[in-house]
């Protein structure tokens, strides 16, 4: 039976969606609600890539930099790096507030989490786009999405809970079209506290250890396999015998089989064994038990 693992102590939640879904509201209500409804010092720290890529736009005269924009998403992940950091036993909540378009950039939440020993989850904030549309056009500043930018996340939008990754089919989809950011961060508090588990694993490490299990299995069966034929080995090489020799042929034939079998774990240990590789331990110890009856076999055999 599984071990169910250890709950860790920091969870990093990508919050993902088109502008103007409603992240980021949904954000502040959600540490809002963590931060009174828990009684255990549970930190709760909300980062806002938004608010790094604004301040990149500002720090260049109010003109987009592609190298300024990826800096400041750098900046944002150092916070993420930097809200995990402390020896206190106090829970800590990240929420990751982005679009996060493309399973690409999510996925780089998903190693962050990992490089700092936190559980995962995943909100993805939608709404109807006419909706979205609305809420941009009544946004001012750098807040409004431009147009054609807003056009562009649409098209290349790779919805998470359609896409072939693991981690991103556990998406959880949280609608605000109608419903209020109070009563959407309820539900994603409450998502949240149902899949808060252990520290994240990359489904590529995780792809690795199913392949060392399988590995693992594999060569207890032949090893398993390797010991069943070799008994059985035993057992008919010792019939063949003379009667008066058989508890002398049986005690050496089992000290031969024991190192035969120690050798072939010890491989089995370190790599996966082929049938070839399994075959050829049982050959080897056919070959022994062919040496020592040869010349002690019954009386009226091998004329």
């Amino acid at each position: 039976m599984q071990q169910k693992q250890e709950k860790a102590r920091i969870l990093v939640v990508s919050l993902c969606g088109l502008p103007a879904a409603g992240k980021s509201q949904v954000a502040a209500s959600l540490c809002d609600l963590i931060h009174a409804s828990t009684s255990c010092g549970m930190k709760c720290t909300h980062v806002r890539f938004d608010d790094y890529e604004h301040l990149a736009i500002a720090d260049a005269g109010g003109t987009f930099d592609p190298a300024n924009w990826h800096a400041a998403r750098q900046h944002a992940f150092a916070a993420v790096r930097e809200a995990a950091k402390g020896n206190d036993e106090h829970s800590v909540i990240i929420l990751v507030d982005d679009v996060l378009h493309l399973s690409g950039m999510r996925r780089h939440v998903l190693r962050v989490a990992e490089s700092v020993g936190a559980a995962h989850a995943q909100l993805c904030i939608t709404c109807d786009a006419s909706v979205r549309h609305d809420r941009n056009q009544k946004r001012s500043g750098l807040h409004r999405v431009p147009d054609e930018t807003l056009s562009r996340l649409e098209a290349s939008w790779e919805d998470p809970t359609t896409t072939t990754f693991a981690f991103d089919r556990k998406t959880v989809r949280l609608d605000t079209t109608e419903a209020q950011a109070d009563d959407v961060a309820a539900q994603a508090w409450s998502e949240l506290q149902s899949r808060w588990g252990g520290a994240a694993i990359h489904p590529d490490e995780l792809a690795r250890r199913r392949v060392l299990a399988g590995q693992a299995s594999n060569a207890k069966s032949f090893a398993h396999q390797a010991d069943v034929t070799t008994r059985a080995m035993l057992g008919a090489a010792v019939q063949r015998v003379d009667s008066r020799l058989r508890g002398e042929v049986a005690r050496h034939l089992n000290e031969v089989r024991r190192r035969v079998l120690e050798s072939a774990n010890r491989v089995y240990s370190v790599c996966c064994p082929d049938a070839d590789e399994a075959w050829a331990v049982a050959l080897s110890f056919a070959d022994e038990c062919d040496e020592q009856t040869k010349r002690r076999l019954q009386p009226g055999e091998g004329k």
